[in-house]
């Protein structure tokens, strides 16, 4: 029995440093980080191009009121 405490323990405690050491690494592992931050810069971009040119052509003011009319739909019930 006294055996089988201590594999448990030796068990519990590499479970523990397991997850902490995972968990540290996980804090501090930045990889990808850039990509994310270029994608949203590639989306906001988009999003603007997207909002000119309709703006430009003249479906962005459709648009704005079919926002518009939105809005007011959800304000008033």
């Amino acid at each position: 029995m006294q055996k089988l405490t201590e594999q448990a323990l030796a068990t519990q405690l590499m479970l523990a440093a397991f997850v902490a050491g995972a968990t540290e690494r996980v804090r501090r592992d930045e990889r990808g980080q850039g990509a994310i931050e270029y994608m949203g810069v590639i989306v906001v971009v988009a999003i603007i191009l997207v909002l000119v040119i309709g703006a430009a052509t003249g479906w962005g003011g459709d648009i704005v009121s079919a926002i518009g009319e939105r809005i007011s739909e959800i304000a008033a019930g």
